[in-house]
Formats: C-alpha cells, sequence, structure tokens
C-alpha cells in the first residue's frame, strides 16, 4: 500500500519505514486520495469508487503500518526461536529433556558427573559436554569421588577412576560391583555382596590400589558395605540388600565392623546419609514414607538425636539425602500429601551441629516418586536434586539460608550423580 508522508506530501511504499524525500517516520502518514489500494473485498477484486468512499476519520495509517510491522517483527523472532530451538536440540542430546532457561554464570560453570547407563560423562550445569564417556557407561550406582580430584564409578564388573579434569578416557582399576566413600578421600570397593567371598579394598584418593597390599576385609553374604567410618565400617543387612535402601521399609540392621568385634547401631528403614562419623538414618513406624522420624547418630561418642520435623509436616520422607561436604549441613526432604494421594516432597536443610530444621525449601518441590536424589556440589554452594517425574534441579545455598529458587537444569534426574 502507498501512503503519503506528512512531511514533504510525496507517495511512497508503506514498508519504507522513513520517507526518502525528507527522511521522515511513515507512522502519522495518510492514504493519498487518489492511487490508493483498492482491493478492499478481501478477494483480491477492486471496488470501483473506492477512493471516493473513503472515510476520513481513518484517513491515518499509523495503527494499520504499525499493526502490520509488529506482527512481521512477530513471525521473525519465532523462526530465530525455532531455529535456535532446533539447534540445541540436535547438538546436544541431553536438552531432549526439557526447555532450560539461562543460568547464572556461577550455575552454569559447576560440573557434574554422572555414571547412568543413559549418561555418563563430565558435564557443566548448562549441558555443556565436558567428557563424554558413554564407552564406559556406568552401571547406574553413584559415583564416589576421590580427594585427589578423581571420580571411580561401576561398569560392568569393574571399577573404573576418571580424572575429572580433563576428558582423558577412564582406567580399570580393579573388579567390583559397588563402591562406597572411605576416610580421607579414599574409595571402598566391594567385590560382591551375595557372594560368600564378597571383600572389601580401598583405594588411595588418587583412585588407585595402594602399593602394599592390605588383607582383605571379609564380610558376611547378604551383608552390604555403606561407608568407612573412623571406628571402622558402617555395614547393612536385611531386606535392603535387594534394593536401593530408601525404598524398602523392612527393617535394615546396621552394625559398625572392625576385626573381630561388630557394634550394633540397630534398625533403621533407611540410611538418609552419612558424613565422616556422622550418620543419618530414617526410622518409620509403618511403610507410609513419609512420616518418619529422622535420627542423627555420632558414631564416636555414641550420641544419637532425634531431629524435630518442621512446623506442619508430621515426619521426613525415607529417601536419600546429602551432607554438605565440611558437614555442617544435611539436605532432607519432609513430605506433604494433597487432597489426591499424591506426595510432594521439600528440600529441607538441617543444622548438624544443633540438630534442628534451618530451613525448608516451599519453592523446592518435587514428586516423591521412583528415583529420589540429592547431591552437593564441590564447592558447597549447590544441592543438586529431583525424583524421577522431574529434571535435576539446582538450589542455592549458603552458611546462613538458601537463596532463591531452584533452577532446572538440562538432565533427567538420576542417583548416578556427584557434584565436582
Amino acid at each position: 500500500m502507498d501512503v503519503r508522508c506528512s512531511g514533504c506530501g510525496r507517495v511512497v511504499s508503506e514498508w519504507a519505514g522513513n520517507c526518502p524525500e525528507c527522511g521522515r517516520g511513515l507512522s502519522d502518514a495518510e492514504i493519498p486520495a487518489s492511487g490508493v489500494d483498492t482491493r478492499l473485498n478481501g478477494d483480491d477484486t477492486d471496488v470501483p469508487g473506492a477512493a471516493e468512499h473513503f472515510d476520513p476519520s481513518h484517513g491515518s495509517v499509523a495503527w494499520w503500518w504499525r499493526l502490520r510491522r509488529r506482527l512481521a517483527l512477530v513471525v521473525v523472532a519465532l523462526v530465530a526461536l525455532g531455529a535456535v530451538i532446533f539447534d540445541g536440540l540436535h547438538s546436544n542430546p541431553t536438552r531432549e529433556t526439557g526447555a532450560v532457561g539461562a543460568l547464572p554464570k556461577s550455575l552454569a560453570s559447576e560440573r557434574l558427573f554422572f555414571a547412568d547407563p543413559a549418561l555418563t560423562g563430565i558435564y557443566r550445569a548448562d549441558g555443556t559436554v565436558i567428557a563424554n564417556l558413554q564407552a564406559t557407561a556406568g552401571a547406574g550406582s553413584t559415583p564416589i569421588v576421590a580427594g585427589d580430584g578423581v571420580a571411580v564409578y561401576i561398569h560392568g564388573e569393574f571399577a573404573y577412576r576418571s580424572t575429572v579434569s580433563s576428558s582423558a578416557m577412564p582406567t580399570e582399576v580393579a573388579r567390583a560391583q559397588s563402591v562406597f566413600p572411605g576416610l580421607h578421600g579414599t574409595v571402598g570397593l566391594e567385590s560382591d555382596p551375595s557372594n560368600a567371598s564378597n571383600s572389601i579394598e580401598y583405594l588411595t584418593s588418587a583412585g588407585s590400589l595402594p602399593p602394599t597390599s592390605s588383607p582383605l576385609v571379609r564380610l558376611p553374604p547378604g551383608t552390604m558395605a555403606v561407608a568407612q567410618l573412623p571406628g571402622g565400617l558402617l555395614v547393612e543387612s536385611g531386606d535392603a540388600q535387594d534394593g536401593p535402601a530408601d525404598q524398602s521399609f523392612a527393617p535394615i540392621q546396621l552394625n559398625i565392623e572392625k576385626p573381630g568385634h561388630w557394634t550394633s547401631l540397630g534398625e533403621v528403614s533407611a540410611v538418609v546419609a552419612v558424613h565422616d562419623a556422622n550418620v543419618a538414618v530414617a526410622i518409620c513406624t509403618t511403610e507410609l514414607s513419609t512420616s518418619c522420624a529422622l535420627r542423627l547418630t555420632d558414631t564416636t561418642t555414641g550420641v544419637t538425636r532425634t531431629v524435630a520435623p518442621p512446623p506442619g509436616f508430621s515426619g521426613y520422607a525415607a529417601v536419600s539425602g546429602t551432607f554438605s561436604p565440611e558437614g555442617g549441613q544435611l539436605a532432607v526432604f519432609v513430605a506433604s500429601v494433597d487432597a489426591y494421594g499424591g506426595s510432594h516432597l521439600y528440600l529441607t536443610l538441617i543444622d548438624v551441629d544443633k540438630s534442628a530444621v534451618k530451613s525448608v525449601l516451599p519453592a523446592a518441590v518435587i514428586y516423591d516418586s521412583g528415583v529420589i536424589t540429592a547431591a552437593w556440589s564441590g564447592d558447597g554452594r549447590w544441592i543438586f536434586f529431583g525424583s524421577s517425574d522431574d529434571p535435576l534441579f539446582a538450589q542455592r545455598v549458603t552458611d546462613a539460608q538458601p537463596l532463591g529458587e531452584p533452577f532446572p537444569l538440562p538432565f533427567s534426574t538420576t542417583s548416578a550423580v556427584a557434584g565436582l
């Protein structure tokens, strides 16, 4: 459509943007009395005398010009956005789990180690691949990060170590079916919990076997190592050996094993987390896993403390939690049940020294479904958490309190993840 410039009167195309004669913008241009686009029927047929039927009250075409220009800009923006999304989905397979907004720089640069059958390697929190280790895909158990910057995980029937600061391929270490945290940045290997010849050995903080072999620790069949404590080896036995401890509520018997001596810690429903001498467990009186007691035991002093649930909650969920790197905070979950019987878990921080709830994060909520995971970042600034029905989330935390709302990450939730 042609319009008349309100500045110099020249008739120009409305798409010119500015008058080529005087440079004036065309937002207040008018349709000229002659030469009007007469295709007004909507079917590209001319209407004789259309110029004479022009209504002066609609002489300004600013509204029409602006509308058409804005629509054109919207179309261009949508096309560009579609191209970006298409490129992201085809260049980064982790983005297939869902769209993720912009992450703060402090989070985007955080690194995670995955040892899941579907995703094994080192990734930045924004989805950037640092090292794709799918050729030695993990078995799905939680990897252990040793003190000297290596991650140890299970692939097939062997333990592998991977240097987290490079993209080098992992190295086979020894035959093992499970790994667990040792003291002072070491890693424990367990050969076969279901076998009578089940044995325990420890890797150094560099993720390698010690230069001089030490006597193997033998465990009875049906006994599984949980963590090495200052006073011995924490082991569990019972029905939970056939599956994840956080999904079975038959009693688990906990013991501390030392050469020639076993110390019982009693029956529990789930081991929530372990750090140094502190052991956090859930005690459930029924199979309702959302109303459990949370107990903290210092295995050095033998002191056990029960952490009262926060106001409005009847107890804790019997699922995995995580201690902060220095051990001063414990991340766990409390639950609420909606009108339809669905359970929702809220990330909750515990002050370990005070044995008290520090804060409940109302925005950090996930569905109580399938795999529940929580892992602290190596620098202690973020908690990664999620469930099978949710993406993996990241929550910023400080010594004082959590900050803001959690960010969804471009990964599916898995228990086989560790912060680096």
